[in-house]
C-alpha cells in the first residue's frame, strides 16, 4: 500500500507486501526521500525509536536535509502505517 509518492511528495513510502506471514513486528514502512537514500523500517524499530528519541529525532539522525515539513510529512505518514499494521494484526 503506498501512503506518498514522489509526485506530491517528498517521500515516497509505502507498507513492504509480502510479510504477511511475518508478525505484527516484524511489518516494514518504506520510506524514502529519494532513489539515493532508500530506507526500510520495521513497525517494531519505529515503535522503539518513538519512545526512545521521539519520531522527529531518529528521522534526523536517519536522514540528510530534511526540513521540519518534511519530518512532520514522515510522522504523519508512520502513524498511517502504525494503524495499518494494528488493524491487520487485530
Amino acid at each position: 500500500m503506498s501512503y506518498s509518492r514522489w509526485s506530491n511528495s517528498f517521500w515516497y513510502s509505502f507498507y513492504l507486501a509480502g510479510n504477511e506471514d511475518k508478525g505484527k513486528d516484524e511489518q516494514v514502512l518504506c520510506l524514502w526521500p529519494s532513489i539515493s537514500e532508500t530506507k526500510d523500517w520495521s513497525y517494531k524499530t519505529l515503535k522503539e525509536a518513538g519512545k526512545e528519541k521521539g519520531l522527529a529525532n531518529f528521522l534526523k539522525e536517519n536522514y540528510s536535509n530534511l526540513t521540519e515539513d518534511n519530518i512532520n510529512e514522515a510522522i504523519y505518514i508512520i502513524n498511517k502505517f502504525y494503524k495499518d499494521v494494528e488493524k491487520g494484526f487485530q
